[in-house]
């Protein structure tokens, strides 16, 4: 488990680094973010259940709590993700699914999630991992100082 968070930490520093170099690399990746989202808005349920079945879970708890305002999906499938899992939900049409009995195969169902929600933690292979847009403003914000900031947007 260790490996793989260290693994982690090193891909979100280069990806980091790399947008620090080429701030345009940021800004295209963002907007291919968006247009994920667009082409598969009104899918995310389907996509969350896809990737029960990819994990070939045996069962699913779907559970949508009001007061809280927290949707929870989770599945016993036996495929934990590994560091290649994890690295592709950093990383938009990567992915580490390369059996042909998969039925994602992009990581694109994930990314359309991110739309919904204020944040979105993923639990496996006792590894937590947050996105947020919080997380992801306060990047930017370490990133790049006030005079980059604005050339960019």
């Amino acid at each position: 488990m260790n490996s793989i968070k260290t693994f982690l930490e090193n891909q979100i520093k280069l990806t980091l680094d790399e947008y620090k170099i080429r701030p345009e690399r940021m800004i295209s990746d963002y907007y291919r973010e968006v247009e994920l989202m667009n082409d598969y808005n009104g899918r995310q349920l389907y996509e969350l259940l896809q990737n029960c079945d990819d994990a070939n879970a045996k069962s699913v708890l779907i559970e949508l709590d009001e007061d809280e305002k927290t949707f929870t999906i989770a599945n016993d499938g036996n495929e934990p993700f590994d560091a290649k899992g994890f690295n592709s939900l950093l990383l938009s049409n990567l992915t580490s699914k390369v059996k042909k009995t998969y039925i994602g195969n992009k990581g694109l169902g994930f990314r359309s999630i991110i739309s919904w929600a204020d944040y979105i933690i993923i639990e496996s292979n006792n590894l937590r991992l947050k996105f947020s847009r919080e997380i992801a403003a306060e990047n930017f914000e370490n990133i790049f100082d006030q005079e980059t900031r604005q050339k960019i947007l």
